[in-house]
């Protein structure tokens, strides 16, 4: 147990914030009975109420600050594994499959289209193109027909239809999941886009723009889904432990990715369903075994959860910023005019830039440049996204102690997080323009830039729920849905910019501009994010002239 600091009222007046013990549950606080004592304790700074009696010192009501809540009694943590648990573990789960059905098709690609024969150097002089090793056999090798003719711009447009989809409906999903629950959002995003995924390969087959339509569709379906998970989590995880969940679930999109890499690699290079259709079909399918969990094992709050324990459900109503209650209306012009709100859009607009043309187009990059078969193309381009995952839980770990010591407060966490998330990630992507034809360089230096984003799940992903937890659904559907236009914008400006031009110089122009928008938008961030709730958070108290309590 930690000390902890709460704020105490009598009646209606606020009086001080004092440094108490906080018992199992961290709400039943120890009250005044020694009137010389609450005599004392008027005494402080900023306490113009005095307590004149033993009956008026025993009305004193404390109240927990957020940021200082010990959020795990011994008692808790002692019975183990809890409802809350079960719910980050799916949702984890949740956003590695989102990730297998979205991004399989980055893989599969190289897989369905035919190799065109490209014009490579003869020899070790040229250096902006980069040679044949003599020692590296592609199982595909280059002119091998493919079952689809598709250009590099085709290609960027298959690439990047599923981003079209997933902008329209990040903010449908966040407002309709504050309106109506977080839970059927979900099943819903989950279903459709598992059944939509076991449909592309035929679709593929049958018209390229069919397949195009279906990759927009799943883009559609899934777009609901985050900002419906970021509201339900409100119920369930505590805000101190925020850094420490997320980094579980956030990751399970670095997971996915490395599975949708490696293993659909590993599927398109098999006859096993004939070969890139089995990347569709084994993730479109166990998307659906997740539903069903996901419809029997998850309640919307822990006061409709039948199997949990009376003490984790009173210890996540007690310190959980969601409580229950119609979702008030949006106060758009507020939320316009926040420069935090605006710190957090560019941020996640310059985070998704520099992913997205990793996840999307290394790939591309590692066959076209390098000359890497499939199977071990995909292997090598999942290497960045397992440093990513041991960093982020590494980091994780290291913040959850450094703030429960009190040697990092909330906002120096996500300045912290962002910093190494972006900067370290811009001097990557200018040293990676100098490796030129070292295959092993080029790895080391991506695995360099894309492993310490993973610091981001303690970052920008907890912003929204610190400075909104009434709309942070929206909030991050308005952020997530500017953001994924990179989706569809980094693949088709890399496409135009490496269209008949497979050189190291047309590579490194796209680096480039990654690093500059990488760094730009983290510079804008850090200066102006807040860790605080904003006072649009509570428009029907702003109306009535209140001050927001928080």
């Amino acid at each position: 147990m930690r000390t902890s600091r709460f704020a105490c009222t009598v009646g209606r007046s606020s009086l001080f914030s004092h440094p108490q013990r906080v018992r199992a549950m961290g709400q039943d606080k120890e009250p005044v009975h020694d009137p010389s004592e609450a005599a004392r304790l008027t005494d402080l700074p900023g306490v113009h109420t005095p307590i004149n009696n033993e009956v008026e010192a025993q009305q004193v009501k404390c109240t927990p600050l957020d940021s200082d809540v010990d959020t795990e009694p011994d008692y808790v943590t002692r019975r183990g594994w809890g409802a809350r648990h079960s719910l980050v573990t799916l949702a984890c789960l949740m956003t590695v499959l989102m990730c297998t059905m979205r991004f399989n098709t980055s893989i599969a690609i190289v897989s369905m289209v035919r190799r065109p024969a490209h014009t490579t150097a003869t020899s070790n002089t040229t250096t902006d193109v980069c040679p044949r090793p003599h020692n590296i056999t592609s199982e595909q090798p280059e002119g091998e027909e493919g079952e689809f003719d598709w250009d590099e711009a085709t290609q960027g447009l298959v690439l990047g239809a599923f981003f079209y989809g997933n902008v329209m409906t990040n903010v449908l999903g966040g407002r309709t999941a504050e309106r109506i629950g977080a839970k059927p959002v979900v099943l819903w995003g989950m279903v459709s886009s598992c059944v939509l995924t076991l449909l592309s390969p035929a679709a593929a087959r049958l018209s390229t723009s069919l397949f195009i339509a279906i990759r927009l569709a799943i883009g559609l379906a899934q777009g609901v889904i985050m900002p419906a998970l970021n509201r339900c989590m409100l119920s369930w995880v505590p805000p101190s432990k925020r850094g420490k969940y997320n980094t579980i679930i956030y990751t399970g999109s670095d997971m996915g990715t490395v599975i949708a890499l490696s293993l659909g690699g590993w599927l398109c290079d098999q006859t096993f369903l004939g070969g890139w259709p089995a990347a569709f079909y084994v993730f479109g399918g166990a998307g659906l075994l997740w539903c069903l969990a996901w419809a029997f094992l998850v309640t919307e709050r822990p006061e409709d959860h039948k199997r949990i324990s009376e003490e984790e459900k009173k210890y996540l109503l007690a310190n959980c910023t969601l409580k229950r209650g119609k979702s008030p209306p949006i106060p758009w012009r507020r939320i316009v005019t926040s420069l935090p709100v605006w710190a957090i859009i560019a941020m996640h607009f310059g985070f998704n830039w520099g992913y997205y043309t990793f996840v999307v187009q290394l790939p591309l990059y590692l066959s076209n440049i390098q000359h890497f078969s499939v199977k071990s193309n995909g292997v090598l381009s999942a290497l960045p996204y397992l440093c990513k995952i041991t960093t982020a839980f590494i980091f994780s770990i290291i913040v959850d102690r450094a703030t429960a010591a009190g040697r990092l407060s909330t906002l120096g966490v996500r300045r912290l997080s962002m910093i190494i998330a972006s900067y370290i990630p811009v001097v990557g992507l200018v040293v990676l323009c100098l490796v030129e034809c070292n295959p092993v360089a080029a790895v080391v230096v991506i695995c360099l830039a894309v492993g310490v984003t993973g610091t981001a799940c303690c970052g920008m992903f907890s912003s929204h729920q610190d400075i909104s937890p009434n709309f942070s659904g929206t909030l991050y559907g308005v952020s997530n849905t500017i953001a994924n236009t990179t989706g569809f914008i980094a693949p088709a400006v890399t496409g135009i910019i490496t269209l008949n031009n497979q050189t190291l110089r047309a590579w490194n122009t796209v680096f480039l501009l990654s690093a500059a928008i990488y760094g730009a938008t983290c510079t804008f961030y850090v200066f102006f994010i807040s860790d605080q709730i904003q006072p649009f958070n509570n428009p029907e108290e702003q109306k009535k002239g209140k001050k927001n309590p928080c």
